[in-house]
This record gives C-alpha cells, structure tokens and sequence, in this order.
C-alpha cells in the first residue's frame, strides 16, 4: 500500500472519470488499468483505475472533482474550491483481479434472470477472497468487468449459482452478455486493442478504423465478417473477463429503520401498481439534455417498463437512486456522434444520462450497467384524480350502508383499497 497526496490539479482524463493519475516512473509497482482501492482517516474505500501521468511528481495523485467530493464526504459542486491549500493524503492500494472465462456451451437456466453462473473453481476462489480480505462484514457485489470496452456489471452475491462448468469457467444470459459486447464488439478503448497480438490485430484492422481513443467497427461489416472476427477474438482471449469483488458499509440503525419504511411502502405500491426494473447501459445523452434533469431511453425500453414518454422512472446504481423524467430517443444521428454506436439497435439496451447525474450516482466509466425501474410513487400520484370519484362514491355508500361506526371504518378500509386496486390494474398490466 502506497501513499500519496492529492494534488491541485484535475485528472485530465475523464473517460472514465473514476481515473486516478500517477507517475509510473516513479512508482513502478503499479501500472496503467490497475484497479486500485483509495482510501483516507476519513473516508470509505473508493474504486478508481491507474492512469499514467508524466507530469506528476514522485508522490502526486491527480482525481476528479467527483472522487475528491466523496473523500471529503462534500457535494459535488463544493469540491472544487477545496482543491487550493489542499491537504489530503490517500494510500492506494491494488485490487486484484480473478481472470474468468466465458463458457462456449449456453446455460437455458439463465435465460429469465440476470444471474452469475461459475464453475465450482471459481466459485470456490470467490468465496476465498471474500473470506481472507474480510468481506463478509460488509455488503458484497461481484462485478464482472470487460476491460477491452470497459463494459462492466455488478451481481449481488445471492446472484451467483454454481454450474456444470470448469476451470475459470463462467455463464450470462443473453441479455447481459449482450450489455457487456460479448455478442457483437463494435469498438475496442485502444489501448486494450493495442495489446492483442500482432497478426490477430492486423486482421481485426480489416474490420476496425482507428478513431481517437478508441477502435470502432467499420460501417459496412455484415454478418459473414460477424464470424471472423469473433473466431479472431476467440483466439486471443478477450473473452476472458475480469472479476472485482466490491463491498459497501453497512447501514446505520437510522438508515435501517429508514429503509425499512420505504420496503414497506414499495411492498403496498407494488401490490397496487406492480414493480419493473431493466438492466441498461448508461451512454452519454443529446447535449441539450446535460443542462436538464431527464434520460433518454429506447421505444421498447419504455413499453417493457410500462410507462410512457414524460412519465419518471428510478435510475439506480451501487445503493444510490434518483428519480428522472424519461424521454424517447431522438436525433439519432446526434447520438451516434456522442458515443459509439455501430448502429441505431445498440440503443436498444442503452440509457442516455447527463454527466451530473453520472457524477451524483458515482457511475465511473460509459457503459457501465445501471438498473431502471419504473417509478411506482409517480404513477400512483398521477392516477390519484381517477381514485378520488370511486372513493367518494364507496364512502356515501357505506355511510348510508350500517350505523355502526366500527363496521363502518372496516368497511372503509376494505373497499377504498379494493377501489384503488380495480382503478390501477390497467397499470399493474403494463408491468407483466
């Protein structure tokens, strides 16, 4: 574990913003994509990646105004003016990584939920790390990273099942293998392309175009070059993943009892409204959308969730959550030049979301796995004017119904939520 203090100066690599820059030359123990834990007397550990700075002095840490706001536990928009007269030191210390395999054989198990499957090998490494690191005091994610395109996803630990499968050996459903360009790899970061081999890199240039920082998938590429170009990439293990194991604080009592009450009232929402979540991948939105407080999600990503275009939905990401107003895809073509997309499907399993909301909810890298849910509180207020005439009409009724007061709250009780359930099916049916 090394130490360092940070500096005034901005990471200035942003993408992802979770970087943190060092000198290699100076500290030839680490090296550029090392996963590292941060930690200070007053903080949490933090996830960041190792980026090579040759401008940083011997002991010199340059981060980004969202890390430098959790180590000191700030918002945001007040991390910046700390940065003067600044005196924090950090150690760094490495994660290590557990190399994974994905299966060539395909589990049908996993076809309906979003689940780890491991070979009991694996499993068997997992449980070790969690077990001598100490984890188990702590709520733990698996995350399983694709640090070709920096695609990641995290699973809870009761996600994870044991398979007929070996070795390193690991199984996605289609979907998730989908989220992390396990199906069709339309862009590579360079320099992971750069370490493929020479002559499989050579023929995946017949495919790719050099664009910037990354390597992009030519337009014109069907579906034969579709089978090329993955028996190339099979063959130089970028199927091979990687594993992060991640832990969180456990709440305080407070938080407990805080959350406690929230359960319950979504247990009562989703008995009247009915609970959707989606797993999508955060993307950068229309520039007119970074100044307001929205998303952009696909046609068939709204109807999944069972909401319409301007209703609220629930963007959630490692324990933090906020609330935003959904809107539909548009300016495809504006889209395509902010990110890389190969083609309008991708958008398919896509969520466009403004850089302050990455920062709010902590989300480090493009492509990073987020889930969505449909905003049951939202849609329950909305449909609030279509419950207040059954209501009345249940109240007169049961008032000229029994003079018993004790019945007559019974009563009350019963068919006002029966009310409000035959009111609100046409949404619980928008969830199945």
């Amino acid at each position: 574990m090394s130490r360092f203090y940070i500096s005034e100066k901005v990471a200035k690599s942003q993408n992802p913003n979770n970087i943190i820059e060092i000198n290699l030359d100076f500290n030839s123990s680490y090296k550029e994509g090392d996963f590292v834990s941060i930690k200070t007397d007053v903080s949490d550990n933090i996830l960041c990646i190792i980026q090579e700075c040759k401008y940083c002095k011997e002991n010199e840490a340059r981060i980004e105004d969202y890390i430098l706001a959790k180590l000191l536990n700030l918002d945001i928009k007040y991390a910046g003016q700390k940065r003067n007269n600044l005196d924090l030191a950090i150690e760094l210390e490495i994660i290590q990584l557990i190399d994974c395999t994905l299966a060539a054989r395909k589990q049908m198990g996993l076809s309906t939920k979003s689940m780890l499957m491991v070979s009991p090998e694996l499993y068997g490494i997992i449980e070790n790390t969690i077990h001598t690191r100490g984890y188990k005091k702590n709520i733990v994610r698996i995350r399983l990273v694709n640090s070709f395109t920096g695609a990641n996803i995290d699973y809870k630990l009761s996600d994870i099942s044991i398979g007929n499968l070996s070795g390193d050996e690991f199984q996605i459903n289609f979907y998730d293998r989908e989220l992390l360009h396990l199906r069709e790899p339309y862009y590579f970061i360079s320099s992971k392309f750069n370490s493929f081999d020479t002559p499989i890199k050579e023929e995946l240039m017949k495919y790719y175009y050099q664009d910037g920082n990354f390597v992009v998938l030519k337009d014109d590429s069907n579906d034969k070059d579709w089978s090329v170009i993955l028996e190339k990439l099979k063959k130089d293990k970028y199927f091979s993943l990687k594993i992060l194991i991640l832990t969180e604080n456990q709440d305080s009592i407070c938080q407990r009892i805080k959350q406690a009450f929230i359960k319950i009232y979504e247990i009562v929402l989703n008995f009247l409204i009915g609970y959707k979540e989606i797993n999508l991948r955060a993307i950068r939105p229309l520039p007119i959308d970074e100044t307001s407080n929205a998303v952009r999600l696909s046609g068939n990503a709204l109807n999944v969730l069972g909401i319409e275009e301007g209703e609220k939905i629930k963007l959630s990401y490692m324990g933090r959550s906020v609330k935003l107003r959904a809107n539909r895809f548009s300016d495809i073509e504006v889209m395509k030049k902010v990110n890389i997309l190969h083609k309008e499907d991708n958008l398919v399993y896509s969520i466009g979301v403004p850089s302050e909301i990455r920062r709010i909810l902590r989300i480090g890298d493009i492509n990073t796995v987020v889930k969505v849910k449909r905003d049951m509180g939202y849609i329950f207020w909305k449909k609030s004017h279509m419950q207040i005439l059954p209501i009345l009409g249940v109240l007169l009724t049961i008032l000229n119904l029994s003079k018993d007061n004790t019945i007559r709250s019974i009563l009350l009780i019963v068919f006002t939520i029966f009310t409000i359930f035959l009111v609100l099916s046409e949404e619980r049916a928008k969830a199945k």
